[in-house]
């Protein structure tokens, strides 16, 4: 028993001293320490492509072309812009700290390093590295350990790691399908049907006499023809439509002197349609709820008689 005990207390020890040498290194940085120093001494703007990485996920690369930050490797699909700030704003206008740790021990410890971290991300600027910003996953809510480059000092953030993640649909730009209804001239759709739009007011081919365009039902459908919703994309060369996928249903937009096409290819036991679009090469995955509107629609969906719309206004007596 006594021995155990003495074991114990060595190990005990050890960490103690461990976590000591680490802190010292630390208290040898606050004779330099700036309080109104940033993390990263370098601009955002300066930089034409960012690598991130993640254990054990393929890497993301985001290239800057003109005043855009785009997907390499996925036909430079655009990136969110709001997601690009949101991330990147923070980080940049981030300060440091006091440091947690500032010894060489220290990095391998808090897992950053090469061989070890859950997260990195490469600054580069005309191929040249600027700075690789390590981040590992702190015991705190929303927080993480960061250490920059070749530094030694490890501080502490607030900083959500979830916000770093490799996934395509994290960092996609979710309105690049989005049509402005001013620019769209006409629409066609499933049993023939035909809308057209002059001066803001929207029409439907061959109504009859006894006839009117439902506007409630107008609206619903433009706001899901106007705006699909997708939560992931592909480029057309990884994911070409096969023989196995079959066309569910189709329309087409004529919006500033151009026709857009949209197919909706569906497949067996999913839940989900891939949606070519002619305009760009790329396939968008989206939930079939999004767009249960337009699938199941019928030109009757459209019309109201004049006996519906007076039983509608009847105000019971």
């Amino acid at each position: 028993m006594d021995r155990k005990i003495k074991i114990l207390v060595l190990i005990l020890f050890a960490q103690f001293a461990l976590l000591g040498f680490m802190q010292q290194g630390a208290r040898n940085e606050l004779a330099v320490f700036q309080v109104d120093e940033l993390l990263l001494g370098f601009n955002v703007d300066q930089l034409d492509k960012i690598i991130l990485k993640q254990r054990d996920k393929p890497d993301m690369t985001l290239v800057k072309q003109e005043a855009d930050w785009k997907i390499f490797g996925l036909n430079n699909f655009p990136v969110s812009s709001a997601k690009f700030s949101s991330v990147f704003d923070r980080l940049f206008s981030m300060k440091k700290n006091y440091p947690i740790a500032s010894s060489t021990a220290s990095a391998d410890y808090f897992r950053l390093e090469d061989s070890s971290f859950d997260r990195a991300i490469d600054f580069i600027s005309n191929d040249a590295l600027v700075e690789r910003l390590y981040l590992s996953a702190s015991s705190s809510f929303k927080k993480a350990y960061v250490r920059a480059g070749d530094d030694k000092p490890v501080y502490e953030i607030n900083f959500s790691m979830f916000d770093l993640e490799t996934k395509t649909g994290n960092w996609i730009d979710p309105d690049l399908l989005k049509l402005d209804p001013s620019t769209v001239s006409e629409i066609r759709l499933a049993e023939n049907v035909v809308l057209k739009q002059n001066q803001q007011n929207w029409q439907l081919d061959n109504l009859s006499d006894t006839e009117n365009l439902n506007q409630d039902a107008l609206q619903s459908l433009l706001n899901q023809i106007l705006h699909i919703r997708y939560h992931d994309v592909t480029a057309i060369a990884e994911k070409a439509a096969t023989a196995a996928n079959t066309v569910e249903f189709q329309f087409q937009i004529d919006s500033e002197g151009k026709t857009l096409e949209y197919l909706f290819y569906s497949q067996p036991e999913s839940d989900v349609y891939w949606l070519k679009v002619s305009a760009y090469p790329y396939q968008f995955k989206v939930n079939k709820a999004m767009t249960n509107i337009v699938a199941e629609f019928k030109r009757l969906n459209l019309i109201e008689t004049p006996t519906q719309i007076n039983v509608e206004d009847e105000v019971p007596g």
